[in-house]
């Protein structure tokens, strides 16, 4: 009689088998669709020539995983503000395990470059050194996890690149710049751009060394 295949959770029940060579052997193709279950076992039943019944165990589990995987990008970079040979690790730490390396785009500057693997399947490097002409760059992933399931989201990090050497304007309080002891004098330092750390100001002839401004 031909022999039955059932997945367990409701997938299917008692479908029957197709015979093929040798004459032992019995098939089904199972195209996976339209499952609520997130895994099912497959068991068949079946009686010999002798009308003796297969009464084993033997069987297979399926994991069944329709769910997209996700990703948070995340970098080493303070700011997003980086220059021409800072170095930058971008990491990708994804929701489950990918099935291959996942690849890492930067825009204008690189496209589907593979990362590096850490101790996890699912967390995932790339090592920046920045070299650039562009001004922005908006670094995204792609990957697929272990059932085929291709990361389909939109989560991505723009860095500003800063290339530019500030330029500053100096002005003070004293109309004609000749002054003498006990006058007091306030210089400003106007930038082209904002300061990442507090600037210094230099007076000659032992006056003021390295000396903070004030913001």
């Amino acid at each position: 009689v031909t022999p039955t295949l059932s997945l367990s959770g409701g997938v299917l029940t008692n479908v029957l088998l197709e015979q093929s060579l040798p004459s032992n052997e019995w098939s089904y193709t199972w195209t996976v669709s339209g499952s609520l279950v997130t895994s099912t076992t497959a068991t068949v039943s079946g009686t010999d020539l002798s009308g003796n019944a297969y009464a084993g165990t033997d069987s297979i589990t399926f994991t069944i995983d329709n769910i997209l995987p996700t990703v948070t990008l995340t970098d080493t970079d303070s700011d997003n503000l980086v220059s021409n040979s800072d170095v930058v690790t971008i990491t990708a730490t994804f929701s489950e395990s990918m099935a291959s390396t996942p690849t890492i785009s930067l825009s204008g500057i690189l496209s589907d470059v593979l990362m590096s693997s850490t101790a996890s399947t699912s967390i995932w490097t790339y090592t920046w050194t920045v070299s650039t002409t562009v001004t922005s760059t908006t670094a995204t992933v792609s990957a697929t996890d272990l059932s085929g399931n291709a990361y389909s989201g939109t989560d991505s990090i723009t860095f500003t690149i800063d290339n530019t050497t500030p330029t500053v304007t100096l002005t003070d309080t004293d109309s004609d710049n000749i002054v003498s002891n006990s006058d007091v004098v306030t210089i400003t330092a106007t930038f082209s751009e904002a300061m990442q750390a507090t600037p210094t100001i230099n007076i000659s002839g032992g006056q003021v060394t390295d000396a903070a401004m004030s913001s």
